[in-house]
């Protein structure tokens, strides 16, 4: 994960980088949705359709999805 933290830089591939990171996480997320409805029997609708995050907070050393925590917190 740290080797795409730079995604986006001033390399003239950054944004190519970035443009396919963002594609592979739509699909990422479109296939571990098509298994969570498989494994729990449950509507797609009860799903969200799209990731709730975005990719440059995934990529961040800060990242934590869930709940919050004060360890999350700036300066901790």
């Amino acid at each position: 994960m740290k080797a795409f933290k730079n995604v986006g830089s001033a390399h003239p591939t950054g944004n190519c980088c970035k443009s396919y990171l963002q594609e592979v996480l739509q699909q990422a997320f479109e296939t571990g949705r098509d298994l969570a409805v498989s494994e729990t029997n449950l509507p797609y609708k009860s799903f969200p359709s799209e990731c709730g995050y975005l990719l440059e907070e995934i990529l961040s050393d800060r990242f934590y999805p869930g709940e919050f925590s004060p360890l999350t917190e700036e300066g901790a």
